[in-house]
């Protein structure tokens, strides 16, 4: 607002339900149709790293299914959902409202825990694209296993992120592919220099994955 000097961020209206909701409805996600919610996240994030923008806060609240017809170009279908999605990225509110330096002072976490890079809980100032690589993971990891990587306290999901392994209880691990198990342990390393190199590395892998079950039936009366 250049007469008021207040920043704002304009949205369209999305008609459809966020992927938190979606996960409130059902306990897991099929590891393909996670991937087949996921890649287009994982080019966005990628196509927003390549323009300098970092999100650092992907959580599933955060990715919106638009509802569409079934014939849209990339619609998305997956076995929770009874009409074709979109997905989509939102709220790149906390990337622009880093510019405030209010927002960047010591002591001031910003983003969500429990999606957090290991980076952003130690409070690094050097962050970069793989930091929502990392968020994504962690997403995909609650998608598929039903419950987020780390619990506990706000002080134990920072704790857990930046020195807890990761680990896959054995009954999903048995059921994952290799492919879903590589991406878990890629896109969640510790590390920054282990993870995926950028978001188009991830998708891929993601497009990988979305072979590994049957796409849901389409169904021609959904509008």
């Amino acid at each position: 607002d250049p007469a008021g000097g207040h920043t704002y961020i304009a949205m369209e209206l999305v008609d459809g339900p966020n992927l938190s909701e979606v996960m409130e409805n059902v306990s897991r996600l099929s590891p393909a149709d996670a991937a087949r919610l996921l890649e287009p996240i994982a080019a966005a994030l990628d196509y927003s790293c390549r323009q300098g923008v970092i999100h650092r806060d992907v959580k599933p609240s955060n990715v919106l299914l638009r509802r569409v017809h079934q014939d849209t170009p990339n619609a998305v279908r997956v076995a929770a959902l009874d009409v074709p999605v979109l997905p989509l990225l939102s709220d790149f509110g906390i990337a622009r409202a880093l510019d405030a330096p209010e927002l960047t002072s010591a002591g001031r976490t910003i983003g969500t825990p429990t999606y957090m890079s290991p980076e952003q809980c130690a409070d690094s100032h050097e962050i970069d694209g793989r930091s929502d690589l990392y968020s994504l993971g962690a997403v995909f990891y609650r998608c598929v296993v039903g419950r987020p990587p780390f619990g506990g306290t706000t002080t134990q999901i920072l704790h857990a992120h930046v020195y807890e392994p990761l680990t896959i209880p054995d009954p999903v691990l048995a059921e994952l592919p290799p492919v879903a198990v590589q991406l878990l342990q890629r896109s969640l390393a510790k590390d920054p220099n282990l993870r995926y190199p950028d978001g188009a590395a991830m998708a891929a892998d993601l497009h990988r994955l979305t072979a590994s079950g049957p796409p849901p039936a389409a169904n021609p009366a959904q509008n």
